[in-house]
């Protein structure tokens, strides 16, 4: 993951920073391991709820031989593994401190699920629809993935309404749903003809639309969090930089680096460089930075005890970290 990280960063080209800049009284929290977790092992935070209360991620298991999803609530650890022959993943927590996921079998094939209070619940999908993938859940309790549809052999988009039958989104072309909003709007990645574009879908049952560019052909989208949707966009030179699109006029701007997360006030976490760790731009413009070096995968709202969930790049492996203050009380 690390590696991957670098060489994205060192392909990034060099652009525009935003003029004004802002002192940050932010505090880098480690947070406690997962039980029997090596000293020596690695985790990290990938999500987390809107409160903070609820931080989900990975960390190495006792004799180093894979990784397993592990919620914080309220800052204690619990492993999360419902098949431990198989890998799982953890993808996303709601306020209430629903998980979903999804694990493998000896297939290949991937199977989601839902996980509250101890107990996990499997997820069935669209007819004729296999290898399902969650990505994503909402308060409300809407589910968003996709899986494969072996006819048109291409990914499809899935929303799991709360007590509800799964909906098969709307799409003329291979489809990899990313998130989900409050709302329910839903957002993905759309292989068309001409290249990879950014996907919305304020209404699922139907087609969706697709997101502008603003400097190059093709985007992937990340999150969305309220009326803003984060990703990047790729370069004539290959390189990315970042794209933030508000949902009710679908403007677009840039920002220096790939977004990382995005939350509903607008601001945005960008991808760490080699030299930079993670930097919060507001959606004014202001720049948030942070004093040590770290990965931020989850941004929350300004006014939240907790600011952002990720990892830290000290010691020989990366530790899972939230950061608190980022965001004072008088500073919005």
């Amino acid at each position: 993951m690390i590696a991957k990280l670098a060489a994205a960063a060192l392909a990034l080209s060099a652009l525009t920073v935003p003029a004004h800049a802002a002192t940050t009284g932010c505090t880098l929290n480690v947070l406690q391991p997962a039980p029997e977790t090596p000293a020596n092992g690695t985790a990290w935070v990938t999500a987390g709820d809107d409160t903070g209360r609820y931080l989900l991620g990975e960390s190495t298991l006792k004799d180093h031989s894979a990784m397993r999803p592990v919620l914080w609530d309220d800052g204690v650890p619990k492993w999360l593994d419902k098949q431990p022959e198989f890998h799982s993943q953890a993808v996303d927590v709601n306020n209430d401190g629903m998980v979903v996921g999804y694990t493998g079998d000896a297939t290949g094939g991937s199977h989601p699920w839902t996980w509250s209070g101890g107990s996990y619940k499997d997820l069935a999908g669209p007819a004729g629809v296999e290898d399902l993938t969650v990505s994503a859940i909402n308060n409300r309790g809407d589910i968003a993935g996709y899986g494969w549809d072996p006819v048109t052999f291409s990914f499809v988009g899935v929303v799991w309404p709360k007590g509800a039958d799964p909906v098969r989104l709307d799409s003329k072309w291979s489809t990899v749903v990313t998130d989900i909003s409050e709302k329910g709007v839903v957002v993905g990645n759309v292989q068309t003809p001409t290249g990879n574009a950014g996907w919305v879908w304020k209404d699922w049952r139907l087609s969706g639309s697709e997101l502008p560019v603003k400097q190059g052909e093709s985007t992937r989208v990340q999150e969305v969090r309220g009326d803003w949707i984060g990703g990047k966009e790729q370069l004539a030179d290959g390189s990315w930089t970042g794209l933030v699109w508000n949902l009710a006029t679908l403007a677009v701007e840039t920002r220096e680096r790939p977004v990382n997360s995005i939350n509903a006030n607008g601001d945005v976490a960008i991808e760490p460089s080699l030299n930079e760790g993670s930097v919060i731009i507001k959606a004014d413009g202001t720049r948030i930075e942070l004093p040590e070096w770290s990965n931020i995968s989850h941004l929350l709202d300004r006014g939240r005890m907790v600011s952002a969930g990720g990892y830290d790049g000290l010691g020989p492996s990366p530790r899972a970290i939230s950061w608190s203050g980022c965001f004072p009380p008088d500073h919005t």
